[in-house]
């Protein structure tokens, strides 16, 4: 079950990786400087904010939407050209 997903500014950090066997991660120092912390930017960017990023949104599993409607109307011709409608919705 994947974690749900919040608004927001947000960055991934990701784990060191192995090489030739070898973690560089470690847990006195689990972001070596060749795989340093990132930290989000926030709003720094202005209008260009997450400009050429991936896009995404919260709600994925999206349905299509249904209405039932039901009308029943009534018009009845009154005098002098006046006319009378009801509707029941």
């Amino acid at each position: 079950m994947a974690a749900p997903a919040t608004d927001g500014y947000s960055v991934t950090t990701s784990v060191a990786p192995v090489l030739e066997g070898i973690p560089q991660g470690t847990l006195s120092n689990p972001f070596p400087s060749s795989n340093p912390v990132l930290l989000p930017r926030g709003r720094a960017d202005g209008r260009y904010t997450n400009l050429g990023g991936d896009a995404t949104w919260s709600r994925q599993n999206l349905k299509t939407p249904m209405n039932d409607r039901f009308n029943f109307t009534v018009e009845r011709d009154l005098f002098y050209g006046m006319k009378l409608d009801g509707t029941f919705f």
